[in-house]
């Protein structure tokens, strides 16, 4: 089974600090690909980047997490398909797939290559980091039992992937309008495949042992900036448009002072009262 490891070639210290734990020596076919440097593409020419994520890089604005607006989370996702790539050449039925800062320990090889056996036999991604109960959408049963469905692909630093599943990932990777997380969750729905988590399985990375206000990737992922749309004048967290808004004398609302904000939690008391009034409280 061939172990592909994301890394920048410029970056020969995250290199070292991966290639240095004892446990990497388990990893007999041992592939280190070429990571793409976002911030180093000219994204105007680039035909591999959606035309409305391009507006979004160079406004440098976001108001999901769908969406990108930083290069950094374009060469993450050049980086992966990179990799899927390299896979479908060799004539491997199954790869692992880490990104640099993912710690591995001689533990965790003992259990991936013991849970590996007991993979449910229509499995796509098996998540071998992060993973959240809240992810779960079945708990497996009969032969796959002890194996959790998931429905959000979450925790790219380590992941193993079928020959099938990267097949159908490199159709639609391009042009990217999203992150590579958010684009392997959706292909998974469309395409219909499984996304697997195994409970006694969890794939560290560095920055859990830094602390999480300490990047530890080379992509900046991360700019939202809250202060509204500049194109419809719709605020970000649309909720706000609940505790915000200014009444004129006559109880109305002026719109503009929802979209902006102007006015804080009056409308609070207006649904208090009501609530009150419709259940037949006393003031």
């Amino acid at each position: 089974m061939p172990t592909y490891v994301i890394n920048m070639k410029e970056r020969n210290d995250r290199w070292k600090r991966f290639s240095s734990q004892e446990s990497i020596a388990d990893f007999k076919n041992l592939h280190r690909i070429t990571a793409t440097n976002g911030k180093k593409l000219d994204f105007r020419k680039d035909k591999r980047i959606s035309m409305s994520t391009k507006l979004r890089i160079y406004r440098n604005y976001r108001r999901s997490h769908y969406e990108i607006a930083t290069l950094g989370a374009i060469g993450a996702t050049i980086s992966h398909a990179r990799v899927w790539e390299t896979f479908l050449k060799s004539d491997a039925p199954v790869c692992v797939v880490f990104e640099d800062d993912a710690v591995i320990t001689s533990e965790d090889v003992d259990k991936i290559n013991e849970e590996y056996k007991k993979l449910p036999s229509d499995w796509g991604i098996w998540v071998l980091g992060y993973f959240h109960k809240t992810l779960i959408i079945e708990h497996m049963k009969g032969e796959s039992k002890g194996w959790d469905k998931i429905y959000n692909f979450s925790g790219a630093h380590a992941y193993i992937i079928t020959r099938k599943v990267a097949k159908l990932l490199l159709e639609d990777v391009y042009p990217i309008d999203t992150h590579i997380e958010f684009y392997i969750t959706g292909s998974s729905i469309i395409k219909n495949f499984p996304i697997v988590h195994n409970p006694n399985v969890y794939i560290n990375y560095f920055r859990t042992f830094v602390g999480p206000r300490v990047s530890t990737s080379d992509s900046n992922t991360s700019q939202h900036k809250n202060n509204g749309c500049p194109t419809c004048d719709i605020p970000d967290d649309y909720k706000q448009l609940y505790k915000h808004f200014t009444r004129t004398k006559d109880k109305s609302m002026i719109v503009s002072d929802v979209v902006y904000g102007k006015q804080s939690n009056e409308i609070l008391t207006f649904k208090h009262a009501a609530t009150r009034k419709k259940r037949g409280d006393k003031k």
